[in-house]
């Protein structure tokens, strides 16, 4: 996927993805998540988010959408385990409750691979899980958030068999950043 890729798709007014743009499949496939190459959400895009906090904060910002402003933009990573992914989405208001995302590739940077984010990785529920902003891709390290790969680090992943699992959720500064966002 190179630097001129957007990827974009549609929700409804209930909230049923009802259209997905032409990149849709390829990224999706390139995230080793095949699953999603072709989507078939029988219910609102919500059950995707695991994460309270993490679904709350895109409601609010669907909401917002809709019925205050006419477009949002929010800058967030979607790293893969060997690349640093940087992109602007835009949230824009449609007709009849329509909401469409437009995610543009900023930039990328490979980086070594890091295992813990490997999807196919053996997993050690045991272990506490790295909690990781969705926004930033910045790992918590139990004092605050920074790199993955420093987490990584300190917490000596690297000689672990298993890899302990990974939470998402959201970091001071991107949810100051993500509710305080008035482009519209």
């Amino acid at each position: 996927m190179g630097p001129a890729a957007v990827v974009e798709y549609e929700i409804d007014a209930d909230d049923h993805l009802r259209w997905v743009g032409s990149h849709w499949a390829p990224f999706a496939s390139a995230n080793d998540a095949p699953e999603l190459a072709v989507p078939s959400a029988p219910g609102a895009i919500w059950i995707y988010f695991v994460e309270d906090e993490v679904r709350h904060l895109w409601q609010l910002i669907v909401s917002r959408v809709r019925e205050e402003v006419p477009f949002v933009q929010v800058p967030f990573r979607c790293d893969a385990p060997a690349v640093r992914r940087w992109f602007a989405m835009t949230v824009i208001a449609g007709k009849g409750g329509v909401v469409a995302f437009r995610s543009e590739l900023l930039r990328e940077e490979r980086r070594d691979t890091v295992a813990v984010l490997q999807r196919g990785a053996r997993r050690d529920g045991a272990l506490p899980a790295v909690r990781v902003c969705s926004w930033c891709n910045r790992a918590h390290d139990g004092d605050r958030w920074t790199a993955i790969e420093e987490v990584v680090r300190s917490r000596d992943l690297l000689g672990l068999e298993l890899s302990p699992g990974i939470t998402h959720g959201i970091c001071e500064s991107c949810a100051g950043s993500v509710l305080g966002t008035t482009d519209g």
